[in-house]
């Protein structure tokens, strides 16, 4: 019995030596898993084929993706403009130099150059100072650099502001830039630099953002869209608009329009919209010129004419029925005392007496003419402009169809020249004459 307890005890210490093995409580036989894994093995020793092993749970990771793909030590054959420029000693990317996300008239813009360094180097005609900017492949020659770092690879410029007096050549490069950007959802517009002399930028594939419009233009909107909502609210409900020379007539009936109103509201909005829109964009605020002061002048010349004719026949018209009045009360008070006189066919007398019962028949013939009951017109909507006494009349539609071609004339420079239109005196003559002619024809109207 000794013996069989030693011998047990022997083969157990012999089994804890055996690497890769362990006591199992119940039997120390092979597993069946274990098994199944020695025959897949086998089989794929016979077939050629090696597993490669798992990894370790203390496997390092894998290196986090660079921000910034381009190095200043890189020398390429050309120099490229890049969104971002380091050193290949900072791997820690700790002082990336990143060109603006977004920029707008008098920022400061940093542009990457990849291989500035090289490029200085090459020639001792590139002069870095000399760069200048390209946006949307315009030279920008006034906007000059603010900084040169050619250690670090980037320029900074300073962009100008069309406020601080840029040339005509520097305006007509922003005005076609911003053209660009209006055209973009984003703003989007490509960027380079290069020697102005060469009109030849760097090669780029980088884009800038050009905010175009700045943050509070959706408040300066809604005051423009207010203001034009008053004005047509207060033109179609109160007589702002509207003709009160003759008195405003019995409710619910408004005053007809008035032509010369109407064309000075409509220049007063075109002149401050187009204003308040070229001021958002260019931040220029001296931009009033002589067209828009004559424009407004001529409108507003207009419509007091009008009102000053308007009036002056109105009082003529009250003068002349007085006067008649007056004069008939004389004429049937003489006819009184010839008549009472019976005097004999052929005297003085009766030969005056015929006189003034002639004149007594013009006098109420003409005081017939007016009307027994003032009669005030109404409107009869927005033709009113175009109609006289008598109806529609062509000195009117001129006068209309001129205002409406100019303005759309003035939108047009507005919009796409960013500048106040400048007519030339033919144009405004031919303002003037339609002016003149409508004033003209309102001595007859009725």
């Amino acid at each position: 019995m000794i013996a069989n307890f030693a011998l047990s005890l022997l083969l157990t210490l012999l089994l804890f030596q055996v690497p890769g093995t362990s006591p199992s409580p119940k039997s120390t036989g092979v597993s069946k898993d274990q098994k199944a894994q020695a025959k897949t093995s086998a089989k794929d020793k016979k077939a050629g084929k090696v597993e490669a092993p798992p990894p370790t749970p203390d496997a390092a990771a894998s290196p986090t993706p660079s921000p910034c793909p381009y190095t200043i030590e890189e020398a390429p054959a050309q120099p490229m403009i890049v969104r971002c420029i380091h050193s290949a000693k900072d791997t820690n990317f700790e002082h990336v130099i990143f060109m603006n996300k977004s920029i707008e008239r008098g920022n400061n813009v940093t542009v990457p150059i990849l291989g500035l360094k090289a490029w200085v180097d090459q020639s001792k005609d590139h002069d870095p100072q000399a760069l200048r900017l390209f946006l949307a492949g315009h030279l920008l020659p006034k906007d000059e650099q603010s900084s040169v770092v050619v250690g670090q690879g980037y320029i900074n410029f300073q962009l100008t502001s069309l406020s601080n007096g840029s040339d005509s050549d520097e305006r007509k490069a922003w005005v076609l830039i911003f053209t660009e950007a209006r055209r973009q959802s984003n703003g989007a517009v490509p960027i380079s630099v290069g020697l102005p002399k060469d009109l030849q930028p760097f090669a780029s594939d980088a884009f800038i953002n050009l905010s175009v419009y700045p943050s509070y233009t959706r408040y300066v909107v809604v005051g423009l869209v207010l203001l034009l909502i008053a004005v047509f609210v207060l033109g179609w409900q109160s007589d702002l608009l509207r003709d009160v020379t003759h008195g405003p007539p019995p409710a619910p009936a408004k005053a007809p329009y008035s032509l010369g109103r109407v064309q000075m509201a409509w220049w007063f909005c075109l002149v401050i919209a187009a204003y308040v829109y070229i001021c958002l964009i260019t931040k220029e605020i001296n931009i009033l010129t002589g067209t828009a002061m004559a424009l407004i002048g001529i409108s507003a010349g207009t419509g007091l004419a009008s009102v000053f004719v308007d009036n002056q026949k109105i009082a003529d018209e009250e003068n002349q029925k007085i006067s008649l009045q007056s004069e008939r009360g004389v004429v049937q008070a003489r006819i009184a005392v010839l008549t009472a006189a019976a005097s004999a066919a052929g005297t003085p007398e009766a030969i005056e007496l015929q006189d003034r019962q002639k004149r007594l028949a013009e006098i109420n013939a003409l005081l017939n003419k007016f009307p027994a009951v003032h009669v005030i017109p109404s409107s009869k909507g927005f033709l009113d402009i175009l109609k006289d006494g008598e109806g529609l009349s062509f000195h009117r539609f001129q006068i209309a169809v001129w205002t409406v071609v100019l303005g759309l004339v003035f939108i047009k420079s507005a919009f796409l020249d960013l500048v106040m239109p400048e007519f030339d005196t033919t144009l405004l003559g031919l303002m003037g004459i339609s002016s003149g002619t409508y004033i003209g024809f309102k001595f007859p109207e009725k």
